[in-house]
């Protein structure tokens, strides 16, 4: 019975070690969303059609594309397409595109729905990983005076508690909530064929996170006045790095049972 329990006690600690959290649906294989989403969305991403009310007027901006994933059957493809000549930056994320009004600047990405307090998106999360990873295309917009330095973003937060992006969007300040940031952006020319990308998390404290906000778009530019810029993307994932404490592997175990407890020893 004592080398059942041990055994049991040393499972359940492999299990909690080996048990990293990743990034649901990174690959974007399943598609639709319950509400507070919509058929049209990723499963567990959001799209300014499920943002807030002003946010959700503008068109589809991100879309199911069949055509050459990276891998599996389907990828994810953002446009910055123009509604009523206004560009509207083609987004995605795990929170809401939250739109006050119709003054681009003003739009932010955050953890609560402007426009109904009561629907909060949070993507449970509780991993420091060390970097993000992805696929991604990217082709810029060929008219508007910004289309020369269009670019593409992926960004994740990790955070406690409720997140803006900006961090002072909306009246707030939320940056005493931030423990780590990852930042993607694309090179500002084309590409054209899917080429990885790597960065690093960047920490700026010890906290265990709670939660994560991943926001993408093809447009960087939240003012820009350039539309037709398309960003691809496919399997993202978090990645952890081996913790090395600079010991030797351990020898000599010897593990001896006592009537009420177990000692190990080892060089």
């Amino acid at each position: 019975m004592k080398k059942s329990t041990l055994l049991i006690a040393f499972s359940a600690m492999a299990l909690t070690v080996s048990a990293q959290t990743t990034i649901p649906n990174g690959g974007f294989e399943n598609w639709g969303n319950s509400a507070p989403g919509i058929a049209a969305e990723p499963t567990g991403w959001y799209s300014n059609k499920s943002g807030s009310a002003i946010a959700k007027m503008g068109p589809q901006t991100a879309f199911n594309e069949t055509a050459s994933p990276h891998s599996g059957a389907s990828c994810l493809r953002l446009e910055t397409k123009n509604y009523l000549t206004t560009p509207v930056n083609g987004s995605l994320t795990t929170g809401v595109i939250n739109a006050p009004s119709f003054t681009k600047s003003e739009g932010y990405i955050g953890t609560v729905n402007y426009s109904s307090a009561s629907d909060i998106r949070r993507l449970a999360f509780v991993g420091r990983p060390d970097s993000l990873v992805g696929w991604y295309k990217y082709t810029k917009a060929t008219s508007g005076s910004d289309a020369a330095t269009e670019t593409g973003k992926v960004e994740m937060f990790l955070h406690t508690d409720q997140y803006n992006a900006p961090e002072n969007a909306n009246g707030g300040n939320t940056s005493a909530n931030r423990i780590a940031t990852a930042l993607f952006v694309t090179p500002s020319q084309n590409q054209t064929t899917w080429k990885r990308f790597s960065v690093p998390f960047v920490y700026v404290n010890g906290t265990t996170p709670e939660f994560a906000m991943i926001n993408m778009t093809s447009s960087s530019n939240q003012t820009t006045n350039a539309s037709g810029s398309k960003l691809w993307l496919d399997d993202l994932e978090v990645v952890y790095n081996p913790i090395s404490n600079g010991c030797d592997d351990p020898s000599n175990l010897v593990i001896t049972q006592n009537p009420t407890s177990v000692d190990l020893s080892w060089t």
